[in-house]
């Protein structure tokens, strides 16, 4: 607030607000924000084990969240002469997210110097946010958090009217669904050398029409020197 300089005062000599410049007091206490939200989160996993040295897991949960983002602005904010002429306002939205996936680790040696990992995992996201078409809104001496009836009959109005005009009364603020596939092989010789390959292929809603894929590879390498017999034996 660049008019809100330091030598103006808050209140003007009959109690009365000052209003011949910006006054944060005023906003801060004639105006009310308030976001309540209910969520509903469960999960499930299973593990199972099909042969020797092979392990397979499945992941998965959902997350639902019911949402009002209510505002209200009172009488003296909106300059109103009547206490009961403040404005309420409210916008609900809800959805779920769900979010599942599949690993499975396999373990194998072949003779006594060379071991491997294969790990691979598949993952998906579905996300879902709604929201109703217009934001609620009446003229009100409380705010909707105070009288839910009164929101409840104001929502329901929006409901019918367009209803009754073949509009449709619900729209999507968000929808994406994103899918991953990713791999990784470890291989290691003698418990000195290491080499590990990864790659995961990713795929988005999100991304552009020609482009819904991204592939990253990569690959590193180790060398474990306090296996080898010359740092073992400085070491003595």
């Amino acid at each position: 607030m660049s008019s809100a300089l330091p030598f103006f005062t808050v209140y003007n000599a009959n109690g009365t607000y000052f209003m011949n410049g910006a006054n944060p007091v005023r906003r801060i206490q004639e105006t009310k924000r308030r976001e309540i939200d209910s969520r509903l989160i469960g999960g499930l996993g299973l593990e199972y084990d099909p042969i020797k040295n092979l392990f397979v897991r499945v992941n998965s949960s959902i997350e639902y969240t019911n949402s009002f983002d209510d505002i209200y602005e009172s009488s003296n904010w909106i300059n109103q002469a009547s206490p009961d002429s403040g404005y309420a306002k409210r916008n609900p939205y809800w959805g779920t997210n769900v979010n599942g996936n599949v690993t499975a680790n396999y373990l194998t040696e072949i003779g006594e110097k060379h071991k491997f990992n294969f790990w691979g995992c598949r993952n998906t996201v579905l996300c879902k946010k709604k929201v109703i078409y217009l934001r609620s809104e009446i003229f009100a001496a409380e705010p909707y958090w105070k009288n839910p009836s009164a929101y409840r009959s104001r929502r329901d109005e929006i409901i019918d009217q367009r209803n009754a005009a073949g509009q449709p009364t619900t729209k999507a603020q968000e929808e994406y669904t994103f899918n991953s596939f990713f791999g990784r092989v470890n291989y290691t010789f003698d418990n000195r050398f290491a080499l590990q390959l990864t790659a995961r292929l990713d795929g988005s809603s999100k991304f552009g029409t020609n482009n819904k894929h991204g592939f990253f590879p990569a690959i590193s390498g180790a060398w474990t020197l306090s296996e080898e017999k010359f740092i073992k034996i400085s070491v003595r």
